[in-house]
């Protein structure tokens, strides 16, 4: 009986193939790719602030003077027609606290600071301010040589100036009588007579007096 023989060859490509084959067996799986999503964090308002701790610790002297009303228009008439213009020195009513007849009637120098006096034309009271003074419903914000600004209720602020004499005289005239000339007077004096409007209602005539005299 005749032995095999295997070739060197053969021989080596048998184990090659063993070898792989050891190897392919042998190697760990890939790792698998994760399919789970990530989750989403969301951040805190406090992470996007764009304020400081100096800014929350922060401390503001309340307000002690009056706050101007913002809302509150510029320009403000109060009265008639003529308020404004034949009383300069008038104090307005909102800033008397209501009373009326108080006006600026002077303004002089004591010890070197300027004050006002207001006074009441029909209580006679009177009052010396100065810049800062609080009277009535409003504050003294500046006294010139010839007015006084106040300070009224919402911010309102009001100038009083000093009445000159040739002002006070035109404002303290009294309107004069119309004069309707001498032919006007002439023709509205005498007796007045009224002259009766003519009766156009017809009359209905008596009854038998239509067709004449029946024989």
């Amino acid at each position: 009986m005749k032995s095999l023989k295997v070739s060197r060859p053969v021989v080596y490509l048998g184990l090659i193939a063993v070898a792989v084959a050891a190897f392919l067996l042998t190697e760990e799986e890939p790792a698998r790719k994760s399919t789970t999503k990530p989750k989403t964090v969301a951040s805190k308002p406090g992470d996007r602030s764009a304020f400081t701790e100096e800014d929350y610790k922060a401390t503001f002297e309340p307000v002690s003077g009056p706050v101007k009303n913002s809302f509150q228009p510029l320009v403000l008439r109060y009265g008639g027609l003529d308020a404004g213009l034949l009383t300069p020195n008038v104090v307005p009513l909102e800033f008397a606290g209501g009373e009326p007849n108080w006006a600026l009637t002077g303004i002089a120098y004591v010890d070197g600071v300027p004050t006002a006096l207001i006074e009441n034309s029909s209580t006679g009271e009177g009052f010396f301010v100065k810049h800062g003074d609080q009277f009535k419903a409003s504050t003294v914000v500046r006294i010139t040589p010839n007015s006084v600004v106040l300070s009224g209720p919402g911010g309102i602020a009001k100038t009083l100036t000093i009445v000159t004499e040739a002002f006070g005289a035109y404002a303290a005239q009294s309107p004069a009588p119309l004069d309707v000339g001498p032919a006007a007077n002439r023709a509205l004096t005498g007796e007045i007579t009224v002259t009766p409007e003519a009766n156009t209602t017809p009359t209905t005539p008596p009854q038998g007096s239509e067709g004449g005299n029946e024989n």
